[in-house]
C-alpha cells in the first residue's frame, strides 16, 4: 500500500504498473471563450490527459506532478487591460425636473402674494360694506323728524298716521342694513398673514354698530307711538246722538251702538303697546273704559225710565269722557315729541362721530 502510495524507500526499484491495454481516453470539448479573452489561461491538467504511454513511476509521482501542473497558469501581467472597452455613461440634462421646479416656484409665488394681497382685498370689500350702511342710515334719518312731527300732532287724522309708515320703513331698513354692516364677517383670517388693513376698521364698526342701535331704538318708539295713536282711533267711539228720550225701540237701537263702542274699546285696551313713554295714559285709557261701563249701564236705565235729566247728565259724561281721554294724548305726545328730539340728536351725532372715524381709518 505504501508502496502504490508513493511512499517507498530510496533504494527500492519504482513500482510500475503495466496495463495491459489501452486505456480509453476521455476529452473534453474546451469551454466556450469569454468576451475578456486575455484573460483566458491554460487550461487545468486533468487526470484524463495523463496517457498510459508515459513512463510513470509511481502513483505519487503522478500526484505530485498533477499539483505542479496547477501553477502553470500564467498571471495578469501589469499591461493587461480588458477587451471591452469601458465608457463612463454621459448624465442628460433633465428638462423635466427644471419645468417641474418652475411651476412649484410660480405656484408658491401666487400663493405668496394672494395671501400678501388677501387682508387688502378684505378690508376693501368690508369698507363699501360700512360705506353702504352708514351713506343709508344718513340717508333716512332727515325723514324721521318729519314722522316725529306728525305722530306728536293731537290733530293728525288716521290717514296722516298711515303716511307716515313708508318713510319709517325706509328708516327701519336702513337701520338694519348698518347693524349687518357693523356685524359683517370680513372673511377668513389667515395665520401668520397681517391683518392691519381690516383691524383698522374696527372703530368704524363699533360706530356704526352704535348708530344702528339708536336707531332700532328710534323705530321702536316711533313705531310704537303710532300704533297707538291708530288703534287710539278706534277706541271710545260713541254714537252721533245720545238721546236724553227714546222709545223701547230706539232704546234698543242706542244699547247696540254703546255695547260695539265697550267691545271694540276693549279690543283696542288689549292691543295697545306696552311702551314706558305712553305708560300713563294707557293707565287712564283703561281708567276710563271701566267708567264708560257703568255710565252706558246708567244712561241706558234712565233711558227707560224716561228720566231726561239723569239721561242727558250721563250722556255728557259719555262725551266728556271720550275728550279726556283725546287730551290726556297730547300731553302724552308731548312728552313722546321731547324723547325723540333727544333721541334724533343722539343719532345725528353718532352719524358724526362714525363718518369722523370712516375717514380716519383710509
Amino acid at each position: 500500500m505504501l508502496e502504490l502510495l508513493g511512499f517507498t524507500e530510496p533504494d527500492d526499484a519504482p513500482f510500475i504498473i503495466d496495463v495491459p491495454y489501452d486505456s480509453p481516453v476521455v476529452l473534453l470539448p474546451d469551454p466556450q471563450p469569454t468576451p475578456m479573452k486575455k484573460r483566458r489561461t491554460a487550461p487545468v491538467p486533468r487526470l484524463a490527459d495523463v496517457r498510459t504511454t508515459e513512463s510513470t513511476e509511481n502513483t505519487g509521482v503522478l500526484v505530485a506532478r498533477l499539483w505542479q501542473a496547477t501553477d502553470a497558469e500564467e498571471p495578469l501581467g501589469e499591461d493587461w487591460t480588458p477587451a471591452a472597452d469601458i465608457t463612463t455613461p454621459r448624465r442628460s440634462f433633465r428638462w423635466s425636473f427644471l419645468i417641474t421646479a418652475a411651476v412649484v416656484l410660480a405656484a408658491i409665488a401666487g400663493v405668496v402674494v394672494f395671501t400678501s394681497q388677501w387682508p387688502a382685498r378684505q378690508a376693501t370689500e368690508l369698507r363699501h360694506t360700512l360705506a353702504s350702511g352708514l351713506a343709508g342710515l344718513e340717508a333716512e334719518s332727515p325723514g324721521v323728524d318729519t314722522v316725529r312731527t306728525i305722530i306728536t300732532d293731537v290733530e293728525a287724522t288716521s290717514s296722516d298716521l298711515t303716511d307716515v309708515a313708508i318713510p319709517l320703513l325706509g328708516f327701519s331698513g336702513a337701520a338694519d342694513t348698518a347693524y349687518r354692516a357693523a356685524t359683517a364677517d370680513p372673511g377668513l383670517e389667515l395665520p401668520l398673514v397681517p391683518n392691519a388693513p381690516v383691524e383698522a376698521l374696527t372703530p368704524v364698526k363699533v360706530e356704526l354698530l352704535r348708530a344702528a342701535d339708536l336707531a332700532f331704538d328710534i323705530h321702536d318708539q316711533v313705531g310704537d307711538v303710532l300704533d297707538y295713536r291708530v288703534l287710539l282711533d278706534k277706541a271710545f267711539v260713541l254714537p252721533a246722538t245720545l238721546p236724553v228720550e227714546a222709545g223701547d225701540e230706539r232704546i234698543s237701537e242706542i244699547g247696540v251702538e254703546l255695547s260695539d263702542t265697550l267691545a271694540a274699546t276693549t279690543d283696542v285696551l288689549l292691543r295697545l303697546p306696552q311702551n314706558d313713554l305712553l305708560a300713563d295714559h294707557r293707565f287712564q285709557v283703561e281708567s276710563a273704559l271701566a267708567d264708560m261701563n257703568a255710565t252706558v249701564a246708567a244712561y241706558l236705565a234712565a233711558l227707560r225710565e224716561q228720566d231726561g235729566a239723569r239721561a242727558s247728565e250721563l250722556a255728557a259724561h259719555l262725551r266728556t269722557t271720550t275728550t279726556d281721554i283725546r287730551t290726556s294724548l297730547s300731553t302724552t305726545l308731548d312728552r313722546v315729541d321731547v324723547w325723540m328730539v333727544e333721541a334724533l340728536d343722539r343719532l345725528n351725532g353718532q352719524l358724526t362721530t362714525t363718518r369722523t372715524a370712516f375717514q380716519a381709518s383710509a
